[in-house]
């Protein structure tokens, strides 16, 4: 593992961001459960399709947890971690950037609160996974927009398995979202002692491989060690997460980020200020007009051709989610950017075919 401590000089992750001292934030759900535990199945029917309605704007993870009776079969040393450091005593519990809430009131309303949310840290992650050697590499970018005068903060760093089925027990679920798998950089995250200046940043460049074969085990106390087998089901499936918390008792999350997954080591390797160079187009450019470009307020996206939009999606060069909605397979459609700060963004547009992606500059 390679990290490196720098200040803002010279650096170029954030230099759409100079002028700026916060960005949205993006949120960080943690749900403790178990695949023995009743109740979880209902929080978990209820929480699941909150996050996947705003899941490319979130980080979410799920510790499987080793009670009642046997627990689940994938419990881990760093789940129960996590558990002492909250104070969890009873399943199901869920975390809304470390607050304790109830599940059953929490839905997309509160999640899109959070994402209007003002933070003072930008965060870069991307990752790409090669499931023949069953590693999978992370870069990661932290830069404090503000000072943070606590005298320590925690970096977690988390690998997830998107979706598991293997691990059900008792309880009536037969699939699990989101379930951690590793902590990194190390078991616990990483403890960095004193305070983070505005203009510091953070770099962290990881590969991690996950030893062994796949071995399912019997229950809790059976758990998997990491030095020689692993709980991986599908290793395509695979996602991480990252965020910063302060190891002070308050507990509080800065910022998190949901990992962009690159598709080449191209993708991987290129600049922090640089878009994304394994953009799947499946149609050309021109079946889509989008007006006026630049723009300061609504946005037309016309296809050309038919094809039918279901989502639209604009990226900032950080790759933070600034805009997301979805649609009804239309084939034209508009935007308001009255709400999107000035600068160049990428334009995802998710039709029944795949993914065109266009450039939008909005000014003010």
């Amino acid at each position: 593992m390679k990290k490196t401590f720098t200040t803002l000089g010279g650096m170029a992750l954030f230099l759409a961001l100079s002028a700026q001292t916060t960005v949205k934030r993006t949120p960080v759900y943690e749900v403790f459960s178990s695949s023995t535990c009743p109740p979880c199945k209902p929080a978990n029917d209820h929480l699941v399709p909150q996050f996947e309605a705003r899941h490319d704007q979130i980080a979410v993870v799920k510790y499987q947890m080793s009670w009642p009776g046997t627990g689940d079969p994938y419990y881990t040393a760093s789940g129960n971690t996590r558990r002492n450091y909250y104070g969890v005593n009873s399943i199901p519990d869920f975390f809304d950037n470390s607050v304790g809430t109830s599940y059953s009131a929490f839905d997309t309303t509160d999640i899109d609160a959070d994402l209007q949310e003002d933070v003072s840290m930008a965060m870069g992650l991307r990752y790409v996974i090669d499931p023949s050697n069953q590693t999978i590499k992370i870069k990661a970018r932290v830069e404090a927009l503000d000072n943070y005068t606590a005298g320590a903060h925690r970096l977690m760093i988390i690998v997830t398995e998107k979706i598991n089925y293997k691990n059900k027990k008792s309880n009536g679920e037969t699939e699990f979202h989101h379930v951690f798998k590793k902590m990194l950089p190390t078991a616990t995250g990483d403890f960095i002692v004193g305070a983070l200046a505005m203009g510091d940043t953070l770099n962290y460049e990881i590969e991690y491989q996950f030893q062994g074969n796949y071995r399912l085990p019997n229950n809790s106390s059976d758990k998997i060690d990491d030095d020689t087998e692993h709980s991986v089901e599908d290793f395509e499936n695979l996602h991480v997460i990252m965020f910063m918390q302060s190891a002070e008792p308050s507990k509080e999350i800065y910022q998190a980020a949901n990992g962009e997954h690159s598709k080449s080591e191209e993708d991987f390797n290129r600049a922090w200020d640089a878009w994304p160079t394994a953009v799947n187009e499946v149609e050309s450019e021109s079946s889509f007009n989008v007006f006026p470009n630049p723009s300061n307020g609504i946005v037309n996206v016309v296809s050309a051709n038919g094809a039918l939009i279901q989502s639209v999606e604009l990226v900032s060069v950080t790759g933070e989610i600034v805009l997301n909605r979805t649609f009804n397979n239309e084939t034209r459609i508009e935007l308001n950017t009255a709400n999107v700060s000035a600068g160049i963004y990428l334009m995802n547009i998710k039709t029944e075919n795949g993914m065109v992606t266009r450039q939008l500059s909005v000014f003010k």
